[in-house]
């Protein structure tokens, strides 16, 4: 070959190859980004919700103290005033006044509503998050159940982009006059 002939030599590039792989290499990545985000997100939604039933649980706990604290303080005040009336105290030695019988039933009378509310409660948000979890579970499976599908989408859109437009570049080729692989 002579140095006149090796300078007219074209290298030809198969920017076809490179062109669909670039297009559908993007697709993939944004594929795969944007089922990481979306994974993440589920799991900080099912975080977010942990954590907003145990806030719950901490408010239901401190207010159940503070209802305590009331109890106790009434307790000691019903205990105060019968000490203060010892005759009364003195006639019912060993057993309940009339009076702390009547306290006790008001107060399991008042604490059955706070305590079905507060069982009420937990079990709701405990099924709850149960089934947030369930569904997300769902979700993920559904995902990758296509997931397989999505890879043979791809791999076959690939090879059916490239043949196409390897059949249009050789038309335009041999239209134009230059040089074709075929030829």
């Amino acid at each position: 070959m002579s140095a006149k002939e090796k300078k007219t030599e074209v290298k030809t590039v198969n920017w076809v190859d490179s062109w669909v792989n670039m297009f559908w290499n993007g697709y993939e990545k944004g594929m795969s980004t944007f089922l990481k985000q979306l994974e993440e997100k589920e799991d900080a939604y099912l975080r977010a919700w942990e954590s907003a039933r145990k806030s719950a649980q901490e408010f239901r706990n401190q207010l159940e103290g503070t209802l305590k604290n009331v109890s106790k303080a009434n307790w000691e005040l019903l205990n105060e005033w019968n000490d203060n009336g010892k005759g009364i105290a003195a006639e019912y030695e060993g057993t309940n006044t009339p009076l702390q019988d009547a306290v006790t039933k008001l107060e399991k009378i008042a604490w059955t509503p706070w305590k079905f509310a507060v069982d009420w409660l937990e079990r709701s948000e405990k099924q709850l998050e149960e089934g947030n979890k369930e569904f997300i579970k769902f979700l993920r499976d559904h995902r990758e159940s296509w997931a397989a599908w999505n890879e043979a989408y791809v791999v076959y859109s690939k090879k059916n982009q490239n043949a196409w437009l390897s059949t249009q570049l050789e038309r335009v080729q041999s239209i134009v006059g230059l040089p074709t692989k075929s030829a």
